[in-house]
């Protein structure tokens, strides 16, 4: 096996019979581990020749960072409240970053220079991070509310 991983089939591919090593069995060894079936017995653990081909693809898979094209987008289950409250959030900063100019320096009264950044984090972060904490906190609120309900 190359350093790119080409060549392998993905499909035919199996794992470790340690269910906690992340390697494949090549020419019947662990790529990881070095360890064959028989070896796994003999330590008294369990061989997990078993698993479901799905559930062990989606193991590796996860394991070795490749998305699952099934799994939908993080804000795929969003509502439309969220994403305009998420659009106006960032507008918000983009505009109180024009408006409060943080990053020119100015002189006041002799007295040494200044900028704006601390009134950019009052009007223009401050408020969005409340904002969202309290949308946050609430529905852990809700969510509680609705096991005890059911629960």
């Amino acid at each position: 096996m190359d350093a790119n991983n080409e060549g392998i089939d993905y499909d035919q591919r199996v794992l470790c019979p340690d269910g906690t090593c992340t390697g494949i069995i090549i020419d019947g060894r662990c790529s990881e581990c070095g360890r064959t079936d028989e070896e796994e017995a003999a330590l008294g653990k369990p061989v997990f020749k078993d698993m479901d081909r799905d559930k062990e693809n989606k193991i590796v898979d996860n394991i070795a960072g490749r998305p699952d094209m099934n799994r939908k987008s993080l804000f795929s289950n969003l509502s439309g409240w969220y994403r305009l409250s998420i659009v106006i959030s960032i507008l918000w900063i983009i505009i109180d970053l024009v408006i409060t100019d943080p990053w020119t320096s100015f002189s006041r009264r002799g007295r040494g220079t200044y900028n704006n950044w601390d009134e950019f984090l009052m009007s223009g972060i401050l408020p969005v991070v409340v904002f969202w904490g309290v949308i946050w906190v609430t529905q852990g609120f809700r969510k509680n509310k609705s096991k005890r309900d059911n629960g």
